[in-house]
């Protein structure tokens, strides 16, 4: 399988909206070298009465998870319900004395416990028949509501499996997860993410009180900060996933897709004063104070 571009990540993430049907007649579009067989889905309404669902995409020793946003009224609610519950599932004798207090997003987590097992099984699918001594790379791809549990999910799956497992998150418009002690566990176990927002998306914002998010923010478009209203809470219109997969189409034009653009924040890391793109691209390493200073990157892509 080759490396997918930012449009192919961006309208796998795009495609969890549809039913199973749509799905796997349209993915052919973004992805070359694939069979139906490959596609698992699961509805978890049917199960546990939930609105939410997940595809898979399976190759050897690859797979690609993507979660459905918000998409319905129980999943407003879901976003809405800002409670933060105990995130058990990640809690082992090796990071408990040092992560004590992992709590997330209550909405979240009633999401991501109606799908953590169908992800369980295909991840241990995989590991089965894996022959080589390579980890599997697994990629998350989600919108929203579908970005916070892939989020939970992705940290399940290292905390239990990591020397098995190279994980990426691509997360788009995610909004804030859980408190400062899940996302440092988060950060320092999760092997890369890339968290994109486009313009004033208001939801990665977030809930706003005593919750926070991942590093690596990679904000796409210049936010219209003429708005005050736009500047402090930001704006629902610029959530739309079909934006962030617009943009993407114009980004893969302009920079030969997500490797260079995987290369340029490579160099960042290195070199945090080099301009990685003089046209279109400002790539700068931040301190991001709101998640007890750890190193963030920022990455601007202007019009």
């Amino acid at each position: 399988m080759e490396p997918l571009t930012l449009t192919q990540i961006a309208n796998i993430a795009n495609l969890s909206y549809q039913n199973e049907t749509t799905f796997k007649n349209e993915i052919s579009k973004y992805i070359n070298d694939i069979s139906q067989n490959n596609i698992a889905f699961f509805n978890a309404y049917e199960t546990y009465d939930i609105d939410s669902q997940i595809y898979s995409i399976e190759y050897s020793n690859k797979i690609i998870f993507s979660v459905r946003g918000t998409s319905s009224k129980s999943d407003i609610l879901s976003d809405l319900y800002v409670f933060k519950k105990k995130f058990s599932d990640v809690i082992n004798p090796q990071n408990k004395k040092i992560y004590k207090n992992i709590k997330v997003h209550s909405g979240f987590l009633q999401q991501y416990n109606s799908v953590k097992f169908f992800t369980i099984l295909n991840v241990l699918k995989q590991i089965w028949n894996n022959k080589s001594q390579e980890k599997i790379n697994v990629i998350f791809t989600s919108h929203s509501l579908g970005a916070a549990v892939s989020v939970l999910l992705s940290t399940l799956l290292k905390t239990h499996f990591g020397d098995k497992l190279y994980i990426t998150n691509y997360l788009f418009g995610c909004p804030k997860i859980g408190n400062n002690d899940f996302i440092r566990y988060y950060n320092h176990i999760i092997d890369e993410t890339y968290r994109y927002v486009y313009k004033n998306d208001i939801v990665p914002r977030i809930p706003k009180i005593n919750y926070k998010t991942t590093k690596n923010r990679i904000l796409l478009g210049n936010p219209n900060n003429s708005n005050c209203f736009n500047q402090i809470f930001g704006n629902v219109n610029d959530h739309s996933m079909l934006k962030y997969v617009n943009k993407f189409k114009k980004i893969d034009s302009q920079t030969k897709g997500n490797a260079m653009l995987k290369t340029k924040l490579d160099e960042t890391k290195v070199n945090d004063n080099e301009d990685a793109n003089h046209q279109h691209i400002q790539l700068r390493e931040i301190q991001d104070k709101n998640d007890e200073k750890l190193d963030s990157i920022n990455i601007e892509i202007k019009e």
